[in-house]
């Protein structure tokens, strides 16, 4: 059984919810509109912080199947209103399918820069990013 997480940016606070094989291909499969579309404030301003960004994995995420490790990302979309989407590659969708999660969603935002880790206990912790912040800022020579 895989969960999906709703992850509070504000408090840091995370709500675990399981789904059912069935559950986890028709809400959380590579398509993030039912998802965002199921939640608790679907009339959000699209530019306001607390528009849910949806981070979903497809149901054979974590196997070795050609394109099961896709990852779809979706909120409201600022220029249409409507529910919009977008899908990539990369070993994230794998991650998740390895830590038995469907997928997430974020709400609201952060004081201060921070990440997030789940390391094989899939417990969401969390660390400051102040470390890596002056990398991240640090202009390269040409």
């Amino acid at each position: 059984m895989r969960k999906y997480l709703h992850i509070n940016l504000r408090d840091r606070s995370v709500h675990t919810k399981n789904c059912t094989a069935r559950r986890s291909s028709a809400s959380a499969g590579t398509s993030s509109p039912r998802p965002c579309s199921d939640s608790e404030r679907p009339k959000v301003d699209p530019l306001d912080p607390e528009n849910p960004l949806i981070f979903s994995a497809g149901p054979f995420a974590g196997t070795n199947f050609s394109n099961a490790n896709r990852i779809s990302v979706g909120c409201k979309s600022p220029l249409t209103g409507g529910i919009k989407e977008a899908n990539s590659g990369g070993t994230f969708g794998f991650a998740l399918g390895q830590l038995e999660t469907a997928g997430l969603t974020l709400y609201g935002t952060a004081s201060e820069w921070w990440w997030s880790v789940s390391p094989r206990t899939a417990a969401v912790t969390y660390e400051s990013a102040a470390p890596y912040m002056a990398r991240a800022t640090t202009r390269r020579p040409h």
